[in-house]
């Protein structure tokens, strides 16, 4: 098991990794490695300073309509939402896309009129009998 220092600099690594993946446009994996970073320091509940470092400082934002915090994370949030609109919106290649993919089917957003996620639980709930 990773201590808590070992933790921290594999996440660094991570946020490396990342700023790597978007130079080279594979938006897909800076996607998964940022979501992994996330999860991780959210479920060790790193402290304030780590996740300042990771992800900014959001405490700057003055409140207003405009977001005036300081975008000066490992993990910048400017690119952050460049790897977003590419990889989730553009090339529809979200988490829950992909999951469709390997399932072999069709991709299913919530706004399509036949979309059900009862439906899409079951049918996750059959796959593994």
């Amino acid at each position: 098991m990773l201590t808590e220092r070992e933790t921290i600099s594999k996440l660094e690594h991570y946020a490396a990794e990342f700023n790597g993946y978007v130079k080279v446009r594979d938006y897909g994996k800076a996607h998964a490695i940022y979501n992994e970073a996330l999860l991780v320091a959210t479920f060790m509940k790193m402290g304030d300073v780590v996740l300042k470092r990771l992800f900014g400082d959001w405490e700057s934002d003055d409140g207003s309509d405009s977001d005036t915090a300081l975008d000066n994370g490992l993990f910048t949030r400017s690119e952050i939402a460049k790897v977003d609109l590419e990889s989730c919106i553009l090339r529809h290649k979200a988490y829950e896309d992909m999951t469709c993919r390997k399932m072999g089917r069709p991709v299913q957003y919530y706004s399509d009129i036949d979309f059900c996620a009862k439906c899409m639980e079951k049918k996750k709930a059959d796959q593994w009998k």
